[in-house]
């Protein structure tokens, strides 16, 4: 009994400092919390680092929320839940400011990207960042030229001819280069802009005739074989004699393959003043057996036919002689593509060891010498001396191409197969100079 009356004593005690508790509450229906009765001066205390409270000791926390929007790009206009509230600024921000806590609908737009629409939640006391990035619309390029028909190249998109009218392009730069046969390329620059159009207005200026080669060149050398022919004939058309734009026809036609097609050309650029060349094997006899073959060089203009070889230890079987020296030419492509024929070279020559300058047909020697380079005039060629006392001499050409097939210890044959006909075309050009 004495304890159950100690327990209830205590509990009426508890009961008696609860009622008494006073209550400081906050205004608007926030936090209700107690008042602070202890000792420290008129109920006021130390906080947790926000300074001295008011005497009546309210803890004040937010009710509303802030939003920033962060959009790329910037200049972006933001509605909120219908209502316009302003545009993000060049760094692509936007400060919205005592929001109710809740769900808002939020479309940002720019001219020439997409819209975006999107919900947010918003909390109470926070500050929350929602970024958006808006998908740029692409704009449209087109491109004029005052020549019809000109080949049009627009950087990472394509080839066009003519013209380009309303090319749908993503936004950016672009480099656009122009062609024509008989005028100068051009090339600029322009910039397409999100969702809006770009024009471009070319006019190309015309080529002199030694303009027109130096480009057929260059094109030459880049490969680009079919504007190398059509410049070409062109300049023949109204200049028929120019020896450099022949030669670099035939030359082209030879390499895009068109064998039957390069001859005419070359005979022409050779007859021209050109002097050309053609890396080829040459089968020899070596110690009396028909046993080897060694790679060199053939170079034809319209007075001589010339054969270095380039292993130093052969010197003896190079030659260079008029082409009146030449005799019993025959093509054999049967016979592996070979070219026979005899030539009338001085006993007392010395045999040549370099070469005189001349143009590559078939590329094979990596050298692309300027087709003026290897044309002399007329008036410069040389006047045959006296007859002297010849030796004649049997030669069997090959193309390069050409490989070696060992048949016995001694013996080897040429196997050809799959050569170009490079020989066929050298019987030609020395059959037709001939004539």
């Amino acid at each position: 009994m004495k304890q159950r009356l100690l327990v209830l004593a205590a509990s009426c005690i508890a009961a008696t400092m609860l009622v008494t508790t006073t209550y400081a509450v906050q205004g608007g229906g926030g936090e209700v919390r107690p008042k602070d009765n202890s000792k420290g001066g008129k109920g006021s205390r130390k906080g947790s680092g926000t300074g001295k409270r008011d005497a009546t000791g309210p803890v004040v926390r937010s009710t509303a929320a802030d939003l920033t929007i962060q959009t790329i790009p910037g200049g972006c206009s933001v509605v909120v839940n219908g209502q316009s509230r302003g545009t993000t600024g060049e760094d692509g921000l936007l400060y919205l400011k005592g929001l109710k806590p809740g769900r808002y609908v939020i479309k940002t737009g720019k001219p020439g990207f997409r819209d975006d629409q999107r919900t947010v939640d918003v909390y109470a006391g926070h500050t929350q960042l929602e970024s958006v990035g808006l998908a740029a619309l692409p704009g449209s390029l087109s491109v004029s030229v005052n020549v019809a028909g000109a080949s049009i190249e627009v950087s990472g998109v394509g080839s066009y001819t003519g013209s380009v009218s309303g090319l749908s392009v993503a936004p950016g730069t672009y480099r656009v280069r122009v062609m024509s046969t008989g005028y100068a390329d051009a090339t600029d620059q322009i910039l397409v802009r999100p969702g809006q159009p770009a024009s471009l207005s070319v006019v190309l200026r015309t080529l002199s005739v030694d303009e027109q080669v130096s480009q057929a060149f260059e094109r030459f050398a880049a490969a680009k074989y079919p504007a190398v022919i059509e410049t070409c004939r062109a300049v023949l058309v109204g200049s028929p004699g120019r020896a450099d734009a022949s030669l670099l026809l035939g030359a082209t036609l030879f390499r895009a393959k068109d064998y039957d097609g390069s001859i005419q050309p070359l005979v022409d650029a050779v007859r021209g003043g050109a002097s050309i060349s053609f890396p080829i094997s040459h089968h020899h006899s070596l110690m009396g057996l028909n046993s080897d073959k060694c790679d060199g060089t053939l170079v034809l203009n319209s007075e001589r036919l010339v054969f270095v070889s380039d292993l130093p230890f052969l010197a003896k079987q190079n030659f260079s002689v008029p082409l009146s020296k030449v005799a019993e030419l025959k093509s054999e492509p049967q016979k592996d593509e070979r070219l026979h024929m005899k030539v009338f070279v001085p006993k007392k020559a010395v045999p040549p060891n370099t070469l005189p300058s001349a143009f590559d047909v078939t590329g094979l020697s990596g050298v692309a010498a300027h087709p003026q380079s290897v044309i002399r005039s007329s008036a410069a060629r040389p006047t045959l001396g006296t007859p002297e006392k010849e030796d004649d001499r049997s030669y069997n050409f090959h193309p390069s191409e050409a490989r070696l097939v060992r048949i016995s210890k001694d013996m080897v044959s040429i196997s050809c197969y799959g050569c170009p006909p490079t020989m066929r075309v050298i019987y030609e050009i020395i059959r037709q100079l001939q004539q």
